[in-house]
């Protein structure tokens, strides 16, 4: 199995994972909207479920449908043969640049949601987020950032691992 095929079958499975998160909180998110009590509120409410449920659709539909786009972006077809010597070298980059595009997958959505939030916390009531609601926008900017790291960086991570086995 190369590379490339362990990662296209690591981002469908993240695909996956946004599908089951979009199910999973979509009738709670619903149920808010119920549960609105005036015009505005709804209008904040819808814009809160459906920029962050559209971020999450397209990360999931890219990484279901064009996988080879994001592959041939972070890993070259060149650098690396099927040889077996090579195989736990491309499993490595394979692995980290999968467990960053899982983090760079959910956090995307998370953050368009705490982006909406905030802005209408200003619109409606002047008031910026709760502090529980800012330390989980920094974690989700943390997440990102982690993950970008992974996936552009993951040669470098690589190469570390490596001199840490020896």
């Amino acid at each position: 199995m190369s590379h490339q095929n362990i990662l296209n079958l690591v981002f469908k499975i993240a695909a996956i994972f946004i599908f089951v998160d979009i199910v999973n909180t979509l009738p709670n998110q619903l149920g808010d909207y119920g549960n609105a009590v005036d015009s505005g509120m709804q209008a904040s409410i819808v814009k809160m479920i459906w920029i962050p449920l559209a971020t999450k659709s397209l990360v999931m539909l890219l990484l279901w449908f064009f996988p080879n786009l994001f592959i041939k972006s972070v890993v070259s077809e060149q650098e690396y043969t099927d040889e077996l010597k090579q195989f736990y070298k491309n499993l490595d980059v394979a692995v980290l640049t999968g467990i960053g595009v899982y983090l760079v997958a959910f956090s995307i959505g998370d953050l368009a949601y705490f982006i909406v939030l905030k802005m209408e916390m200003q619109s409606l009531y002047s008031q910026s987020l709760p502090p529980q609601e800012q330390a989980s926008f920094v974690a989700r900017m943390v997440q990102v950032i982690v993950g970008l790291v992974l996936v552009i960086g993951n040669r470098g991570i690589t190469i570390l691992l490596k001199k840490a086995r020896a």
